[in-house]
Order: C-alpha cells, then sequence, then structure tokens
C-alpha cells in the first residue's frame, strides 16, 4: 500500500548536506502572461515544481523484480491530459518513505480553469491514484 504524506506546488525547492529538502514559495494558484499567438513572441515560460512524499507500507509495488513506478498526470480544465512525462522507478521491496520532485514549466498550461495534478503508482501497467490536488491558472 502507498500512502500520500505531500503533494506540493513550489516556486523552489533547495537540499542541505543531510539531505533535508526545503520548499520555498508554496502555492496552489498560478497567475501567468496569456500565450502569444507567434511562437517566440511571447513572455519568458517559468519553472516551479511538484514535490512528493509517501510511504510504501508493503512490497506491493514492486512484482518479481520489476521496479514500481510513481508518476504524475496533470489533467487540463476540459478533461484532457496534458503530455509530459513525470515518472520516477521505485526500486525498492518492503517499507519504506520515497520523496522526489519534478520541474514543470508555465507553458503547458495553456488554458486557464482548473488543472487538476494526479499522483499515481503503478507495477503492472495498471495505475492506482495515491493522491491529487489541484492548480487554479488565469492568465492575465
Amino acid at each position: 500500500m502507498v500512502k500520500l504524506l505531500a503533494l506540493l506546488l513550489c516556486e523552489k525547492a533547495t537540499f542541505n548536506r543531510n539531505e533535508k529538502v526545503t520548499l520555498h514559495g508554496l502555492f496552489d494558484g498560478l497567475r501567468i502572461p496569456r500565450p502569444e499567438k507567434v511562437p517566440g513572441s511571447g513572455p519568458q515560460t517559468q519553472l516551479f515544481f511538484v514535490f512528493y512524499k509517501v510511504v510504501v507500507t508493503s512490497a506491493e509495488i514492486t512484482t518479481a523484480g520489476v521496479p514500481g513506478r510513481i508518476s504524475l498526470r496533470i489533467t487540463n480544465p476540459s478533461g484532457e491530459d496534458v503530455q509530459g512525462s513525470w515518472t520516477d522507478p521505485v526500486p525498492f521491496a518492503g517499507a519504506f518513505t520515497w520523496q522526489s520532485i519534478w520541474a514543470l514549466t508555465t507553458d503547458l498550461f495553456q488554458d486557464s480553469g482548473l488543472y487538476k495534478l494526479e499522483l499515481l503508482c503503478s507495477n503492472d501497467g495498471s495505475a492506482v491514484t495515491v493522491g491529487e490536488t489541484q492548480l487554479l491558472v488565469e492568465h492575465i
């Protein structure tokens, strides 16, 4: 079983020598300039991060030595998936805590509205939702 401890959006993340992560500028909404019609003439895209932390309480995430995966699916306000690859292999068996961070850019969010960010766990091709959060995008 996989239990979600955190799924957060932030402007910046830093790690210290003891591998402790510090998240800076947590948020749940984006205000970004409208996408321009002519490629290359629009505003510069901005980078931000999705941080997650889970606890795996059994060996269910791995099957026959094949590592499981934690992945992110982003759905736009129309219910369509946003294209991207945010996946981490989880190579361990047994109980453990796992955390990671993915970089995203504001140009992924072409429409204003409520996006769904869903954290998934899979080990045999089928994915199970571990948790989700929402991101409100507003174009200014």
